[in-house]
């Protein structure tokens, strides 16, 4: 296996992209599936470095057992903290929450929407349940399935999300075809495929300039299949954008020259990728919380709350991100660094 590339800023940089289509989406609700696009990006980046942290433990030698434990004490240590705290803000604010909190507790709230299809505040925690259930699915394929079998598996894993998306499949149930895990194979497939590729210390089988060009021609035939005035995300929609976002990732990493990479390079972009897991949480519940405080009542502050108002947007982004680094800095670090020290003494005791 390849040297450890280390920290790839640019993929951070990605991650501010990432949100930020989220939070335009939520705030300005766009009539096309700008939030669905960064989620799709999301699921490249996990897909990538998750493959490639499991697929590092594997090479260290370390019995599935310990590599296990590993794994899923960082997982939980980085993700668990923020999430719970925002679940238990959204049990106190909201009656729906509330009756339902077992579901979004469980990681399940993806399952929840197809059987009870309604709005909620914690509504985008759909596509953390669904990285949830890929970390646990995805680790033990990894580490049981022979190196030679992954191409296979992640092809099968590409394909079933198209399969999946098709109106003909369960149409009594479309949130089965738009939440769950097989619905959304295709960005974490292809992010594990781009792990696998740099494992093997091998290239995308097309040069830069060809890429260009073949994204340029799928990124027109996204524009017709999915014209902005449509809210439908269709399968041959969500191959595109997902390939479109693999291509990307996969030259961040190195990362890319130019405009393009200095915007990614960029510290404040940096920074808002950094922190990006808080602003996805907080930014659901954010609202909630002015609401309940009674600020959106103050003279001249109630537009500050105003869904579709710029100026709101860019106050709400302001909190959220000021929020989110509080978080990141106060409460989710020092526990992530009970992970760091975790695995250190893990990987000492198992040498």
């Amino acid at each position: 296996m390849p040297a450890d590339r280390g920290y790839m800023p640019q993929l951070d940089g990605l991650r501010a992209i990432a949100v930020a289509t989220v939070l335009v989406f939520h705030w300005f609700k766009p009539p096309f599936a700008l939030a669905q696009w960064g989620v799709t990006l999301f699921f490249v980046l996990s897909g990538y470095l998750i493959t490639r942290n499991i697929a590092a433990l594997k090479g260290s030698g370390m019995p599935v057992a310990s590599a296990a434990r590993v794994f899923f004490v960082q997982r939980t240590l980085r993700l668990f903290p923020a999430y719970y705290l925002v679940l238990l803000l959204g049990v106190l604010l909201y009656d729906d929450i509330r009756r339902d909190w077992a579901w979004y507790a469980a990681y399940l709230s993806n399952v929840l929407m197809d059987l009870r299809s309604h709005f909620s505040a914690f509504k985008a925690s759909w596509s953390l349940s669904v990285e949830e259930q890929f970390y646990v699915v995805w680790f033990f394929v990894v580490m049981w399935v022979p190196a030679q079998w992954l191409p296979r598996i992640i092809l099968l894993a590409f394909v079933a999300e198209p399969l999946v998306r098709c109106a003909w499949l369960a149409p009594e149930h479309p949130a089965f075809r738009t939440w769950t895990l097989w619905a959304n194979c295709s960005g974490l497939a292809l992010g594990a495929y781009l792990a696998h590729l740099e494992v093997a210390g091998r290239e995308l089988p097309v040069s830069r300039k060809g890429a260009v060009v073949v994204l340029a021609a799928a990124f027109a035939a996204l524009v017709a299949l999915v014209p902005p005035q449509s809210p439908a995300y269709g399968p041959p929609a969500s191959v595109l954008v997902s390939t479109i976002c693999a291509w990307v990732v996969w030259h961040a990493r190195k990362p890319l020259p130019g405009i393009a990479g200095g915007i990614l390079s960029h510290r404040a972009v940096v920074h808002v990728g950094r922190v990006s897991y808080g602003v996805y949480l907080y930014h659901t519940i954010v609202p909630g919380v002015a609401h309940a405080m009674g600020l959106e009542h103050l003279l001249g502050v109630w537009r500050l709350f105003a869904a579709g108002s710029v100026i709101g947007f860019v106050a709400h982004c302001a909190i959220v991100v000021g929020v989110a680094t509080l978080s990141f800095r106060w409460f989710e670090m020092p526990i992530r660094d009970l992970a760091r020290a975790r695995r250190r003494a893990t990987t000492a005791a198992s040498a």
